[in-house]
């Protein structure tokens, strides 16, 4: 028994180490950048067959717009700041192809089982497939902090506690799944953000109901390279209020994710009207029903996946094409709800899909845990880290539920905006979009920073309704 017990622990040293021992070496940071790999780690290179074009810059910023492949795109003139609404670079793009539960025996070997379980359970499911478009670029301090930090970052605390790192990708050369899980945590929704946002669910009866209505400011801590030394401890905070429903009007919220993920994360608090004081939410983590969309589904699959990582053993699958959604600007800010909702799924018009390399890892869960997902898969765009899609498997290792994040190009901070996710649940037929900005008066704006002394639980107890 003894023997055992030692064994046991030298693995868990074994295991702690091999975290803390995660930086790169100068000379694999060196390819960051370089003929190989984009300033991020993505390969720069298309694909043999054509179908995946060579990363050439991305989006950038030219004297009179914004330019992809020495093109200009989107004029200064076509794009409003006010609104919050991002033109689409890409609008004169055709679809090259539709997938479907008729022909997706074709293309199976690109698709997630969520993709092809969804397309078999309603038939009029389908992907408009568009032609590639790796737009995704970020200003050259990321670029710089990129290549530095990834020889100074380190995973502690059993890989969740991320140090020795700011305002960069930490593992851009991952070496196992919690790396490139952490690279999605961290994704660049860079600056100062203030959205006026709508959450819907979409009952298995096709109805549409509005489960929130968020005034709502984010500040991305970890990516602000002049953030003090109080802020910078945390990875990003948000301060929200609800104004809808009627009886949720007047709820606040705050929020802060930490680079400490052991235990609950985020840290949050509650303002609610009725008992008129400020409350710690500790049930705003894992999976813990989300009340802002109606609880289908769970706080750490927002996004994606977001919290702490503590809870399952994160295997890395590798690297592989995959039809994935992304540039989705007309779903994310020029659709309404009748355009964008039908009875069983987002209607397929207004999504784009595209042909991407993804990082794919598992999640499974620790027997020393509980959780309403025993595995989950995350599947990782290379160009910005982000996971697009993921699929849920319930206690059997039944594929339970599978997501979808639109992830369009963020002019004014030049970066990937990940703020709308949608899930599916297989079983109960109903679905939802969360933080969702189609709609003509909902927006998503930058540069309107909170103060040091608002990103406080006593704030929004001194600002609440009484």
């Amino acid at each position: 028994m003894m023997r055992k017990i030692l064994l046991a622990c030298a693995m868990l040293v074994f295991v702690m180490s091999s975290y803390a021992m995660a930086a790169i070496t100068e000379q694999e940071a060196a390819k960051l950048g370089g003929p190989e790999l984009t300033p991020i780690g993505a390969e720069k290179a298309g694909n043999k067959a054509g179908t995946i074009p060579a990363w050439t810059g991305g989006i950038t910023k030219g004297a009179d717009g914004w330019y992809y492949e020495g093109k200009l795109k989107v004029p200064f003139s076509a794009y409003d700041p006010k609104k919050g609404k991002y033109p689409d670079p890409f609008a004169d793009d055709k679809v090259l192809y539709k997938i479907s539960s008729k022909n997706m025996a074709q293309y199976a070997d690109k698709l997630t089982p969520g993709q092809m379980a969804l397309m078999q359970k309603y038939p009029e499911y389908y992907l408009n497939v568009y032609p590639t478009r790796r737009g995704m670029s970020y200003p050259q301090y990321i670029y710089d902090n990129t290549k530095k930090v990834a020889t100074t970052a380190k995973l502690e605390k059993g890989g969740n506690h991320l140090v020795g790192a700011h305002a960069g990708y930490a593992f851009p050369i991952p070496k196992n799944g919690l790396e490139v899980v952490w690279n999605h945590l961290l994704t660049a929704n860079r600056g100062d953000e203030h959205c006026f946002y709508e959450s819907v669910q979409v009952t298995s009866a096709g109805r549409v109901i509005m489960t929130s209505n968020e005034d709502n400011i984010m500040y991305f801590a970890y990516w602000d390279p002049k953030a003090s030394d109080k802020v910078a401890l945390r990875q990003y905070y948000t301060r929200g209020q609800t104004k809808g429903p009627a009886n949720r009007n007047g709820e606040k919220l705050f929020c802060y994710w930490s680079m400490d993920k052991t235990g609950i994360d985020p840290s949050c608090w509650q303002y609610l009207p009725g008992q008129r004081r400020v409350k710690q939410a500790p049930e705003i983590a894992f999976d813990g029903p989300n009340v802002w969309v109606g609880g289908a589904a769970t706080y750490d699959s927002g996004y994606g996946y977001m919290g702490s990582p503590e809870r399952y053993t994160w295997k890395l699958l590798g690297k592989k094409e995959m039809y994935i959604p992304v540039n989705n600007y007309k779903f994310m800010y020029y659709s309404t709800k009748e355009q964008a909702f039908g009875p069983h799924t987002i209607k397929p018009e207004v999504l784009r899909w595209e042909l991407h390399r993804v990082w794919m890892v598992e999640g499974n869960l620790k027997p020393e845990y509980r959780h309403i997902y025993k595995k989950r898969t995350l599947y990782m765009d290379e160009d910005n880290w982000y996971s697009p899609m993921s699929d849920l498997y319930d206690a059997n290792g039944k594929l339970w539920r599978t997501l979808i994040v639109g992830n369009p190009f963020a002019y004014p901070v030049q970066a990937s905006h990940n703020i709308s996710d949608c899930g599916y649940d297989l079983v109960t037929g109903q679905y939802y979009a969360q933080a969702w900005t189609g709609e003509p008066y909902l927006f998503s704006k930058w540069g309107e920073r909170a103060p040091e002394d608002e990103l406080t639980p006593s704030y929004i107890g001194a600002s609440g309704v009484r």
